[in-house]
């Protein structure tokens, strides 16, 4: 979630499974133009001709890989879901609290138990923290189920948290601050 330019959907695709599929979710950039788009839907760029024309110099380019463009914020997820279910999910996207809180949720109800999620920019020292403009760690606290918070956890000296059901034991006994 968040492509930018995509050098971390880059760095994902080349350490996937041959047979991984990897969907990489963004808004293109030319999206505030198009004022009768309906943003309660995924947008394909070639119905609304609409255009990216953001430099994703990074962004691998492979039929295993493919660009979503919808605005997170106001898409409804019955779209996202009707997509396979994800082992795997990297959200890096709008970081204030309301963004972030609602796509921890709908990631959270969306994936199984299983799938690992990992959070971008949890904790960063230029930011000033308050929920109105940095909330990405208070959403993941409020949005996480209070069973998932043994298996939730910040990697220490990076900005990343995990939720792994499967790789608690590791990340608390390795790599947890």
């Amino acid at each position: 979630m968040g492509t930018y330019r995509g050098a971390t959907t880059r760095f994902i695709f080349k350490n996937a499974s041959e047979g991984a599929k990897l969907y990489s979710f963004d808004i293109p950039n030319d999206i505030g133009k198009a004022h009768t788009l309906d943003r309660t839907k995924l947008i394909n760029l070639e119905d609304r001709k609409l255009e990216d024309e953001f430099c994703r110099d990074f962004f691998p380019r492979s039929d295993r890989v493919s660009q979503v463009y919808a605005d997170l914020m106001q898409v409804d997820w019955k779209y996202i879901r009707e997509l396979p279910k994800p082992d795997f999910v990297f959200i890096d996207a709008y970081h204030s609290y309301e963004a972030c809180l609602r796509d921890t949720k709908n990631i959270i109800s969306w994936v199984s138990d299983e799938a690992m999620v990992v959070w971008h920019d949890t904790s960063w020292k230029k930011f000033v923290f308050s929920e109105n403009n940095y909330g990405v760690h208070s959403s993941i606290v409020h949005g996480t189920s209070p069973e998932a918070v043994s298996y939730t956890f910040r990697i220490k000296d990076t900005t990343l948290m995990v939720r792994s059901k499967a790789h608690g034991a590791l990340f608390g006994r390795n790599l947890v601050a």
